[in-house]
């Protein structure tokens, strides 16, 4: 009973350190245990492929054998997918922010210096909220000394994110940038 027991616990929790990665942005000093699982992934279908193969008449064992690669291949997809939700939604709030901005600079004939609710860190205001769905990622207000013009930014990585810009004469534009 306890050799089951603790059979089934040695397949069930090494893969389950895959799931904080859905909370955690890929970034620099996140980058490792990202990388790490990626390998853990890899690995795991091809030993799936591999014994899949190897066995023409799968019996239950067999099965058992494939819970560890299986639960690591589906536990690093679910943590990809809530990356990339978290991107989506934290770009759709920085786009709603950037629009209101630009309605308002627009019919104020100035952009506000501030938002409220952000606070400021040197030359930018941050969104107290951190944009995004269980990931979160900082998004950035900065408009110009004659508060003609703003930008709004979402940093994904420290080398990425998404770029919108306006003002009192310009359009709203919006870029990724990536590098």
């Amino acid at each position: 009973m306890f050799n089951n027991w603790f059979w089934w616990l040695k397949q069930i929790f090494p893969p389950l350190l895959i799931l904080p990665l859905a909370i955690i942005p890929f970034d620099l000093p996140t980058a490792i245990p990202w990388i790490i699982s990626l390998i853990a992934c890899v690995v795991s279908i091809i030993n799936v492929v591999r014994m899949l193969s190897r066995s023409h008449h799968l019996v239950q064992s067999a099965y058992k054998t494939l819970v560890r690669p299986m639960l690591t291949v589906v536990f690093m997809i679910l943590a990809y997918i809530s990356i990339q939700i978290s991107l989506a939604n934290s770009t759709d709030f920085a786009r709603k922010t950037a629009q209101n901005i630009q309605g308002r600079c627009r019919t104020e004939k100035a952009c506000p210096a501030s938002i409220p609710g952000w606070s400021q860190r040197s030359n930018a205001f941050v969104s107290e909220t951190n944009a995004g769905a269980l990931a979160k990622y900082r998004v950035l207000y900065s408009v110009s000394r004659d508060r003609k013009e703003f930008s709004i930014f979402v940093r994904y990585s420290i080398d990425s994110g998404h770029l919108f810009t306006g003002g009192v004469d310009e359009e709203l534009h919006e870029t990724g940038k990536n590098g």
